[in-house]
């Protein structure tokens, strides 16, 4: 069964100074029944790198647009 009950879509593009502060905050939150989901759109920064640090969590996707 499926405990997630929120989809929190972050949109992203060259936000590498933001991104991090912005999982952060979700995964301070108390509820816990939620995925993010991160979709980039080919940032040139340092934002997937960032983003690749919580690829292991269960409750992130992340989709990278590049071109």
């Amino acid at each position: 069964m499926n405990n997630i009950e929120i989809s929190v879509y972050i949109p992203n593009y060259n936000y590498g100074e933001y991104i991090e502060n912005a999982i952060q905050s979700l995964y301070k939150q108390t509820f816990k029944k939620f995925e993010i989901i991160i979709i980039d759109d080919g940032s040139s920064d340092k934002s997937f790198e960032i983003i690749k640090k919580y690829s292991s969590e269960k409750k992130k996707k992340f989709k990278n647009y590049s071109s």
